[in-house]
């Protein structure tokens, strides 16, 4: 059995078979306080002194047959060359388990993916409703400039989970295959049907994010602006329209300094209060974790 299921599913599940052995396996500094056994590529033994800890790699353990009643391995499965031969480990040392990938936007959308193994992406995975079964694509870059800092976006969970994370939960079999890089939507309405075929070649136009926020920019800087039509000059430049009704910015050095300190006061900014999120909750973690 191969299901669609959440994280909140998985500490229901634990919970109510507080007998069941558990491994986590990828499972960095801070894994399941759930586990009974952690495992990673590389040596976390300093994060689990009072746990059993194995280095190793996920798709070839030292694990016995079936020596776990449940594995866990979140963001693990895109970052294995050979998917297969993970998935049949997964399998081979345990009667079930969950999987959790993040989704081919948020992939692209988090800097830090594009780096090199084992610490980068190598697939898209995601899963397919229709007939139960975790599809494998070769990870494509469509948008060039991520525009989510990897220190720490788990403070968008709580509002983005689902368009963020896929999760997945097996029993006895994993059902997967690994795709070609064809991608394709029908929308059902007069237009035709999109195909776009990467086997041999990468996408030629990728999307950059930042566009939209200089475009958001000038429009705020115009609208700011009590006669734009006229062309007078806003906070960040003058607005002219050709005569095709497309409008011409117009920018001199001093605009171009201004819209460069405009953007380091937002980066700025939203840093903090990214910042001042993540203490408060590891605050309310660790208070919690106290009490009990």
């Amino acid at each position: 059995m191969t299901k669609r299921r959440t994280r909140n599913y998985v500490h229901k599940l634990l919970e109510d078979n507080p007998d069941w052995n558990v491994l986590d396996t990828g499972c960095g500094s801070d894994g399941f306080l759930r586990a009974n056994v952690y495992a990673d590529i590389t040596d976390q033994s300093d994060a689990y002194k009072d746990k059993r800890f194995v280095q190793t790699p996920a798709d070839d353990t030292p694990f016995e047959d079936k020596e776990f009643d449940f594995v866990i391995a979140t963001h693990v499965a895109e970052h294995v060359p050979d998917p297969v031969k993970f998935l049949a480990e997964l399998v081979r040392i345990s009667k079930r388990g969950y999987i959790e990938v993040p989704t081919p936007f948020f992939d692209n959308a988090a800097s830090g993916n594009d780096n090199p193994p084992p610490h980068g992406h190598l697939w898209w995975v995601t899963f397919n409703d229709d007939e139960e079964y975790i599809d494998f694509k070769p990870r494509q870059k469509i948008l060039s400039n991520p525009f989510l800092e990897a220190i720490d976006t788990t403070f968008l969970v709580p509002f983005f989970g689902d368009q963020m994370v896929t999760g997945i939960y097996w029993e006895n079999e994993i059902r997967a295959k690994v795709s070609r890089p064809i991608f394709s939507y029908n929308a059902g309405d007069s237009s035709p049907e999109i195909i776009l075929n990467y086997q041999d070649s990468k996408p030629p136009v990728v999307w950059t994010p930042i566009i939209n926020m200089v475009d958001y920019l000038i429009n705020i800087g115009v609208e700011n602006n009590p006669n734009p039509e006229k062309g007078q000059s806003s906070a960040f430049g003058s607005r002219t329209f050709h005569e095709d009704g497309q409008p011409l910015y117009n920018f001199s050095e001093d605009n171009l300094l201004r819209i460069g300190k405009w953007f380091a006061s937002v980066a700025l900014q939203s840093r903090k209060e990214v910042t001042i999120q993540m203490a408060n909750r590891r605050y309310e973690a660790q208070s919690r974790q106290n009490k009990e």
